[in-house]
């Protein structure tokens, strides 16, 4: 038996068997040998189960879930089935590099560590181009209000301590389907320090329609009750100074919203933060040209938060 601590990857799949195998064989590949596969199927109809258990590995547990759920639920009902003394979640389309975990696992050298992450790779799908998501050097140690005014974390490149779920009063919010994994490393964070490498150990997959303004209504809600949900439970009153970047993004997807879905331009969105973001001020001042022009300059940013 391996003196390593035992490390839970959680691949929660739905229908998604096109790059299923890659992702398994990637965990396989590991120079770490220490690990559990907690393969959560969400009820798919493809051939996602076959992949899996065409594996004789011992460590690949699969489990069927008794019902349809959101990735959330699904996420919690999966935390329940692991063993390791860590956890990580890698998405049945993303891959980790085969020193992933022989990297990150000695970067909890304290317990009061409770996250480890990493810089990792976006492979854009449609352009068949990978480029280096961190362009510097992330922050580590308390990191809590560091992370609520920027958070660039790719979820296959971060890795838990399992311990950590027990400062926690729920684990997945099953009212965020957008935000959910932001809103659950915050919290955790709150809490235990963070640390970070700037080794480039995985890659995640970015798909055409990610880079839409779909469902922008719902990012727009869901950011609205993760303001709400911080300012109630985690931060005190001299702290709250620390959302404006989250108001910032709220007001930003409100004014596309209504650009997009109404085609009307409402500036009153903008205007609290146009002195405080040169972005909000630059589509403050694009605006003007007309909302065909606005429209063609958010398309060209592509980007919602």
């Amino acid at each position: 038996m391996s003196n390593k601590p035992l490390v839970s990857i959680i691949i929660n799949c739905y229908n998604s068997d096109l790059y299923l195998k890659e992702t398994i064989d990637s965990v396989i590949s590991q120079t770490y040998e220490n690990w559990e596969i907690i393969f959560w199927d969400n009820q798919s109809t493809d051939s996602s189960a076959e992949i899996v258990k065409s594996y004789s590995d011992n460590r690949i547990k699969y489990f069927y879930s008794s019902k349809h759920t959101t990735l959330g639920e699904g996420r919690n009902l999966a935390l329940k089935m692991i063993k390791g003394d860590f956890f990580k979640f890698l998405d049945a389309d993303d891959i980790i590099y085969p020193d992933h975990l022989s990297k990150l696992i000695p970067l909890f050298d304290n317990d009061n560590i409770g996250i480890v992450y990493s810089n990792a790779h976006i492979f854009y799908q449609e352009k068949n181009v990978y480029k280096i998501n961190d362009k510097y050097i992330r922050p580590s140690g308390f990191i809590f209000h560091s992370w609520i005014n920027e958070y660039n974390v790719l979820l296959p490149s971060v890795i838990v301590r399992t311990s950590c779920l027990n400062c926690l009063n729920e684990w997945f919010d099953n009212r965020f389907s957008m935000v959910e994994e932001f809103d659950f490393l915050l919290r955790i964070s709150s809490t235990y320090n963070v640390n970070y490498s700037s080794d480039v150990l995985s890659f995640w997959r970015k798909y055409p329609e990610s880079l839409s303004f779909k469902k922008g209504d719902q990012w727009a809600e869901e950011f609205e009750l993760l303001i709400s949900k911080l300012s109630d439970h985690y931060l005190d009153e001299p702290d709250l100074d620390v959302l404006l970047s989250l108001k910032q993004r709220l007001a930003y997807l409100r004014f596309v919203n209504s650009l997009i879905s109404e085609n009307s331009i409402d500036r009153s969105l903008l205007r609290p933060f146009i002195f405080k973001s040169n972005k909000m001020l630059g589509v403050y001042l694009f605006s003007f040209l007309g909302k065909k022009f606005t429209k063609q300059v958010l398309l060209v940013c592509r980007k919602l938060v």
